[in-house]
This record gives C-alpha cells, sequence and structure tokens, in this order.
C-alpha cells in the first residue's frame, strides 16, 4: 500500500509539473523546483537534474531501488546556488523512485 502511494504521488507529481518529497526521506518539498529526468551514457543509469529558486543553496536528492534485491537508498547530488541545476545519479540497474532537493 505504502508503495502505490509513493507511486501515485510521483506521477501527480510529473504530470503537474512539481517535485515530490517524500516522508520519512532526506527530501525538503521545496515550492518552487523543477526536474529534469536523465539517463547516462553507460546506460542503465537514470539521474535526476534539479533546479529551485527558493531553497537558497542546495542540493538534488534521489531515492533509488536495485532492480535485483529490492534495495533502496538515496544519493546527493552536488551543492549549488538557487537557480542553477544540481545532478544526481541512482547506481547502475537501479530505478528512480523519489526526488526532491533539499538545502545544502
Amino acid at each position: 500500500m505504502k508503495t502505490k502511494l509513493a507511486t501515485a504521488a510521483a506521477i501527480i507529481a510529473i504530470a503537474s509539473g512539481g517535485l515530490a518529497a517524500f516522508a520519512g526521506q532526506a527530501a525538503a518539498a521545496p515550492a518552487n523546483c523543477q526536474e529534469w529526468f536523465t539517463t547516462g551514457a553507460s546506460a542503465p543509469v537514470q539521474g535526476i537534474k534539479v533546479k529551485c529558486t527558493d531553497l537558497g543553496t542546495f542540493r538534488a536528492v534521489v531515492h533509488c531501488k536495485r532492480n535485483d534485491n529490492g534495495y533502496k537508498y538515496t544519493h546527493y547530488g552536488e551543492p549549488v546556488a538557487a537557480g542553477n541545476w544540481s545532478t544526481v545519479w541512482c547506481d547502475r540497474n537501479a530505478n528512480i523512485y523519489g526526488w526532491g532537493g533539499t538545502p545544502a
């Protein structure tokens, strides 16, 4: 049930152009952020670029889930000033299940 709710929240966030933040994770709930999903040249690597204009210095956050054993983990992007892009990647053979921006 929890996974279905998280998936529904992500779909709604993507459809509305917003940014999802998941309870219990290290992501803030920024009000003015954009995201851009990307894949690495050595696919299957998934990543996300996040740009926030209301957090001051911030970093992208991505919540990943490994395909082989379901292990969930979090990676953080480089700190950047508001209005710039912060990029973060999941490991190989993992999917993004949540993302956001958090103050650095």
